[in-house]
C-alpha cells in the first residue's frame, strides 16, 4: 500500500470498554447456565455489553460515507445513505462469515436451521 500511495482510514484514539464498575455489587444472573445452544433460530439472544458493535457499525459508516463529504441536498444525503446500507446488509463481503454478506449467510442458516419448522408449513 505504500508504494502506491495507499493509506487506510483512521477512526480516532481506541476506547477502553471493559472498565470495572464498583457500584456492581453481584453479577447478572446466568439464565442461559452457559449452555449458548440454540435449536432454532431467535431462541436465544445474548450480548456482551462490554463492546457494543453497534458503535463500530456507525464507525464504518462515518469513514466510509459521511467523513470529508458534503452532499448538494437531503434528499442526495438520504438516498446515498439509503444506498450505503443496502450495500452493508446485502452486498458486502464478511470475512467471519466464509466471505459472505450478512444476508445470504442469514438466510443460508435459516433454511438450514429451520429445515423442519418450513417442511410442516
Amino acid at each position: 500500500m505504500r508504494q502506491h500511495g495507499i493509506e487506510g482510514k483512521l477512526r480516532g484514539r481506541k476506547r477502553r470498554t471493559t472498565i470495572p464498575d464498583e457500584a456492581a455489587l453481584e453479577r447478572a444472573r446466568d439464565l442461559l447456565q452457559r449452555d449458548f445452544a440454540a435449536s432454532a433460530p431467535n431462541e436465544k439472544w445474548v450480548c456482551d455489553i462490554t463492546y457494543l458493535r453497534s458503535e463500530a457499525w456507525v464507525a464504518t459508516f462515518k469513514a466510509e460515507l459521511v467523513d470529508e463529504r458534503r452532499f448538494p441536498s437531503f434528499e442526495h444525503a438520504e438516498h446515498e445513505v439509503l444506498h450505503w446500507i443496502g450495500f452493508y446488509n446485502d452486498a458486502r463481503l464478511h470475512e467471519t462469515l466464509g466471505d459472505l454478506p450478512p444476508a445470504e449467510y442469514e438466510m443460508i442458516n435459516y433454511k438450514t436451521d429451520n429445515t423442519a419448522i418450513l417442511s410442516a408449513t
